[in-house]
């Protein structure tokens, strides 16, 4: 009898380089240590709007003199708005990763963290009446930086861990399974070949 493998333990099972791949950096690796159900890429793209809307809180309120209703109304609109945005896109870029099969790609970590800093920034003179230009600009450097990164590293990621899931190799490789009191060759000899060739190529290069 067999047991398909969580995509936990399937991972531990793969090739340290194969690990990599799918883990990716730090960011990552902390939402693959969520559920699958609550890492979905139109999830994260939707988190990323809501620290971005949490962010506009103090230039909104600033803009709108403080006044609680309108502060509330308009980060309420504009939050909705961001969030949605951020969500539909993560979720598009899920739909593209199941058509297209790209694997996950390293973003340019130091330009990409540091643009909704600099937007922001932006976007704080403009509304402080200190810069005079279009904000069309800052806006773009707020939003897009999120659903560049589920674009390209975590849906693709995200997709190699529901191939995990349900018991398949995202690298092309057979079922992933536990064979219980059974032998794993199958006495297969030809596989025990390529096994053997397999950790005496691996014990020299160490």
């Amino acid at each position: 009898m067999s047991k398909v493998l969580t995509w936990r333990t399937a991972l531990n099972e793969m090739h340290p380089e194969q690990q990599g791949v799918v883990l990716g950096g730090s960011l990552s690796q902390r939402f693959a240590a969520w559920p699958l159900w609550a890492n979905h890429p139109s999830y994260v793209g939707g988190l990323y709007g809501l620290l971005i809307t949490l962010a506009l809180a103090f230039p909104i309120g600033y803009k709108t003199g403080w006044n609680s209703t309108t502060w509330g109304i308009t980060l309420f609109y504009q939050g909705v708005f961001i969030i949605f945005a951020c969500s539909f896109l993560g979720f598009c870029s899920r739909i593209m990763m199941s058509i297209f099969k790209r694997p996950p790609m390293e973003v340019p970590r130091t330009i990409l963290y540091l643009m909704p800093f600099v937007g922001l920034a932006w976007l704080t003179l403009i509304i402080t009446g200190l810069f005079q230009t279009t904000s069309s600009i800052a806006w773009m450097l707020i939003i897009i930086p999120g659903p560049i990164y589920v674009h390209v590293s975590w849906a693709p990621r995200w997709r190699y861990l529901t191939i995990l899931e349900s018991g398949d190799d995202p690298f092309g490789g057979k079922r992933i399974r536990i064979q219980e009191d059974v032998d794993i060759a199958g006495g297969d000899d030809e596989l025990l070949n390529v096994v053997e060739t397999f950790e005496t190529t691996n014990g020299e290069e160490e």
